[in-house]
């Protein structure tokens, strides 16, 4: 199988096709597994894995990698059926499961792009809101998306918005909150915009995308909540969804229907698919109108744990302008061992890289204030960046440090977008079941 891969010029990575008697897939070559040696396993559009025998007479091509540049809108061409009363929503898809669904003639997942199909696997959707729009940016696994994506995301989205009442995204759940946080910090909006997905998919009695997308739309169309938001399961039932606001959402089982949760904080809204809405927690307000779509790459997350070597905070201070670590409790690294990270903190901060402590816990804030370790890493230059989750302020780290001119201490303890909550109260401790 190698020697006939290298002969066509293909590589794990390469883009592929191949063509099965007339059943045509695309997708990535996937490293082979142990197995069967006659078979080909590639990543398809959707997200999904297949695996392909390879006989005699199948196909096998490869094709340019996939670009990405700029927005690329593919909007749907075919008419949408209009609901007058209802809100105008535009959805925007971006890939993951929930926008795919099981073609049984080839056992292959296929994506979602025609109005028909998305009706047609989501009839209730047009009882919450008139479809006003379906575009496709980009379509990528959520783990695949970068800095790139969200630019893109955030400008494609601030367009919808125009002539829309609001906006759904669909998205893969592994890295949403990430791109939550990029959306909430570049895009500042009086209008709703509610990123959503599937834990489970679409071929599984389980398949929790419908009700994440009704609930969705009904909170979009209804609820009034200015800025970005996620939409998912609320309990393992698919009794009702909870809305979590976009910097403060994090997806806390691999599984589970309800995995999402709101850390510090608690959900926006409990959204029910009859488009009851009930427990909001925000109030209305207005907001400046605003897109503000940069982002520094040079950005880095890295974890602090015991035993750990602290010179990667060297190499990660050659490459970067900034630097989250998520350290253990109120704030601790390694401090008075060989291998203490204080005099590799303070190194980076003198070279004008910035350096921010988040905590493992997620729930709580950390403090320089406690112990005197926790004194130690603050007197080396590291800011305390209160109770913001690790990946929300590693994106706005990568955010702010996108204004040439911004002071990156001053702006990262600014409140921006709710990402720090000053009154934590015990009932936002939550745990699953």
């Amino acid at each position: 199988m190698l020697d006939f891969l290298k002969s066509k010029g293909i590589a794990e990575g390469d883009r592929i096709r191949v063509d099965k008697g007339g059943v045509v897939y695309e997708g990535l070559l996937m490293p082979r597994a142990a197995g069967d040696e006659d078979l080909l396993v590639i990543k398809l559009d959707s997200g999904y894995n297949a695996g392909l025998s390879i006989s005699d007479k199948t196909v096998l091509e490869k094709l340019p990698a996939k670009q990405h540049e700029g927005v690329l809108r593919n909007e749907a061409k075919e008419p949408l059926e209009k609901r007058k009363g209802l809100p105008k929503i535009t959805l925007v898809a971006t890939g993951g499961t929930i926008v795919s669904k099981v073609d049984y003639n080839t056992g292959g997942v296929v994506a979602l792009t025609k109005p028909k199909d998305l009706v047609s696997q989501f009839p209730d959707l047009l009882e919450a809101c008139d479809l006003h729009r379906i575009s496709s940016p980009f379509t990528l696994m959520s783990e695949d998306i970068t800095a790139k994506e969200w630019v893109a995301l955030a400008k494609e989205t601030e367009w919808q918005l125009k002539d829309s009442d609001g906006v759904i995204i669909t998205h893969g759940t592994d890295a949403l909150g990430f791109s939550a946080a990029a959306l909430s910090f570049m895009l500042s909006t009086n209008k709703t915009v509610a990123l959503v997905g599937a834990q489970r998919s679409p071929d599984r009695g389980s398949f929790d995308g419908a009700l994440n997308l009704v609930c969705a739309a009904h909170f979009v169309g209804k609820a009034h909540y200015p800025g970005v938001s996620v939409v998912m399961h609320g309990s393992s039932s698919d009794d009702f969804c909870y809305a979590h606001k976009g910097t403060k959402v994090r997806k806390m089982h691999s599984s589970r229907r309800d995995a999402f949760q709101s850390i510090n904080d608690s959900p926006l809204a409990k959204i029910y698919a009859d488009g009851r809405i009930e427990d909001k927690t925000f109030s209305e307000k207005t907001v400046e109108e605003k897109l503000d779509a940069v982002f520094e790459e040079k950005t880095a997350l890295v974890k602090a744990y015991p035993n750990s070597d602290p010179s990667i905070l060297d190499f990660l201070a050659e490459k970067n302008r900034g630097i989250i670590i998520e350290a253990m409790g109120l704030g601790h690294v390694p401090t008075n061992s060989a291998k203490s990270w204080i005099p590799h903190v303070k190194k980076a901060v003198d070279t004008g890289v910035f350096v921010g402590i988040t905590t493992q816990t997620l729930f709580g804030k950390v403090s320089p204030f406690v112990y005197s370790n926790l004194r130690k890493l603050s007197d080396a230059g590291a800011v305390f960046l209160e109770d913001g989750l690790p990946e929300t302020m590693f994106v706005k780290l990568g955010w702010v440090l996108g204004h040439k001119n911004w002071v990156a201490k001053d702006k990262m303890l600014e409140n921006f977008r709710g990402e720090f909550n000053p009154r934590l109260r015990d009932a936002q401790f939550k745990k699953l079941d």
